[in-house]
């Protein structure tokens, strides 16, 4: 095995380490259904082995989400059966270090972010999910969702300021940030 070989069986588990996870959360929120996500995500990384890592460097993540999302809206298609969002075990890790009244009052916290996320138009949810699940920049996510990064900044600071507006409303305090 020569240092190259090497070099890309790095890039290939951290790739896969990196991704894998995020990929069939976004997979699984278009489908409906794990299995089918975990396949559209193996289908993903199988269709990065064919593409030229040259041609994907320097945008690998927002590559890596539009294949995964036009696949997992294919087999939708194919399918007939798009499904609601859902899967909150999937999107939220677990706390494994605070108590069980803890945790069930953050997951009841949760579960009601998660309801208002749900409640947002499509494209908002979309944004919200790929920069705060999957840590995408606004580049990426335009990238992904063919939009601009000022209109993915203004569609995300919109879905914030609604959420950020019911939480509020059902009297849970929020920090401000500056500039929202």
């Amino acid at each position: 095995m020569n240092d190259q070989s090497i070099a890309n069986g790095e890039w290939w588990h951290w790739v896969v380490a990196r991704y894998q996870g995020p990929l069939i959360r976004t997979a699984y929120r278009v489908t409906g259904n794990l299995e089918v996500a975990r396949e559209v995500a193996q289908d993903t990384f199988m269709r990065l082995c064919r593409q030229d890592r040259q041609l994907v460097n320097g945008h690998l993540s927002s590559w890596l989400f539009t294949v995964c999302r036009n696949r997992a809206l294919d087999v939708c298609k194919k399918e007939r059966r798009l499904q609601p969002v859902g899967g909150e075990e999937l999107w939220f890790p677990d706390s494994r270090q605070k108590s069980p009244a803890e945790n069930a009052a953050r997951q009841e916290s949760l579960d009601q972010v998660q309801e208002m996320i749900r409640e947002l138009a499509p494209r908002e949810q979309e944004v919200v999910r790929l920069k705060f699940e999957c840590g995408m920049s606004y580049r990426e996510i335009g990238d992904a969702l063919e939009l601009s990064e000022s209109n993915v900044g203004f569609i995300l600071h919109t879905a914030i300021r609604k959420v950020r507006k019911r939480i509020r409303a059902i009297g849970f305090a929020v920090d401000e940030p500056k500039g929202f």
